[in-house]
């Protein structure tokens, strides 16, 4: 990971995610495996990237982003991530 990634709590992040660099990711967040983020983005908090989704724009709080180029599946509208 490099030194210009910021990651909010409780973030969890699958095998193989690659990170650009000069990323901002929120609180709560969610990376599937195999997910690549490119350089220079905001992932907003309690966001869920798909496995395999290529991340090419910044993703508002609380998405569902999955495919290669990424899109909006829809919104997380618990707002939850993770049922505890």
């Amino acid at each position: 990971m490099s030194h210009d990634v910021h990651v909010g709590a409780n973030s969890v992040f699958s095998a193989n995610v690659a990170l650009g660099g000069k990323l901002q990711i929120g609180e709560e967040c969610y990376f599937g495996l195999g997910a690549v983020i490119r350089e220079e983005l905001t992932i907003g908090a309690r966001a869920i990237i798909g496995m395999g989704a290529v991340v090419l724009h910044d993703v508002d709080c609380d998405s569902i982003m999955v495919g290669n180029p990424a899109r909006v599946l829809r919104k997380n509208e618990t707002g939850e991530v993770f049922h505890h």
